[in-house]
């Protein structure tokens, strides 16, 4: 085999360590790990045509490094004639690999935060009650509130092809779910799944990253409060209603100088058949507007 230096032309060699990150009590989080190739002139260094490199998700030799795992790689050419190579490989910290019915995986990156959202204010927080006026009566419009809720993001590194997990983005939760230590009652979790593909032989190729936010809607149901997440919830009310025939009838009152009936300038409370409701305890409409899966077959992180 051809040799420039001490350099295998084609194979790569490790030539330094980079950076070293660590946490609050000096355990690593991430370091950074600088190999050189030299090529033919003109050939672009690949993880294909370069032998010699870790594969992603490849423990770290190091002594204090090994819960650490190669990740991305970064190539740079350091000359006009494409003769020499730098290869920058990131190692982050990860948990152990698990396996299961889609195959092998290793989550390498977690993270908490919070999500911030705008909602129609509709029902009193602390019992659920829908917002009426003194009257029993719905107001013209609502205000919009600022709400917030926990997140929770992490990347895994998974040796089944992402299509299937992909399907799930855009979802909430039909159930319960604990995911890196919080709960998310059920409808109150929606998940967005992204994906790329390494173009390694490793066998955990593929990357996925995970980001699940909640959202609470409380609204008062069968005497209770009712946390429905991202379902809607309307007020029932309209200008008609259904009489005791099943007939659209339009909701009349009083003119105030004349007291001769006209139609109502404002919508009334219908009850749950769309009936008068009028002083009545006023019916709010849950209205599910994402796709509620199971996420067992997911296997997200509990803790």
């Amino acid at each position: 085999m051809a040799l420039i230096g001490a350099f295998t032309v084609g194979t790569a060699r490790h030539i330094r360590r980079g950076s070293v990150q660590t946490d609050r009590e000096g355990a690593a989080i991430s370091c950074t790990e600088i190999y050189g190739v030299m090529h033919e002139a003109g050939t672009m260094a690949t993880p294909d045509n370069t032998p010699g490199l870790p594969s992603a998700g490849d423990a770290h030799t190091g002594a204090g490094l090994t819960h650490l795992l190669a990740g991305p790689m970064q190539f740079d050419n350091l000359e006009p004639t494409g003769v020499v190579w730098e290869i920058r490989i990131e190692y982050v910290r990860a948990e152990a690999s698990e396996s299961g019915e889609w195959g092998s995986s290793r989550v390498v990156a977690r993270d908490w935060g919070t999500v911030s959202y705008a909602e129609d204010l509709i029902a009193d927080y602390d019992t659920g009650e829908a917002v009426i006026n003194a009257a029993g009566d719905p107001y013209d419009s609502v205000p919009q509130v600022d709400r917030s809720a926990p997140s929770v993001h992490f990347r895994r590194l998974e040796s089944s092809h992402p299509a299937t997990a992909i399907a799930y983005s855009g979802s909430v939760n039909s159930a319960e779910v604990t995911v890196m230590g919080l709960t998310f009652p059920a409808y109150t979790a929606r998940i967005r799944i992204s994906a790329r593909d390494l173009l390694n032989d490793a066998s955990l190729r593929y990357e996925l990253d995970y980001t699940i936010e909640r959202r609470n809607t409380w609204i008062y149901e069968d005497e209770a409060a009712v946390n429905i997440g991202y379902d809607v919830a309307v007020v029932e009310q309209g200008y008609y209603y259904l009489d005791g025939e099943g007939e659209r009838q339009r909701f009349m009152e009083s003119e105030e100088e004349t007291g001769e009936p006209r139609p109502s300038a404002q919508p009334c409370l219908l009850d749950a058949d769309g009936g008068d409701n009028r002083g009545g305890t006023p019916v709010i409409k849950r209205i599910a507007v994402d796709p509620a899966l199971s996420w067992t077959n997911l296997r997200l992180p509990s803790s």
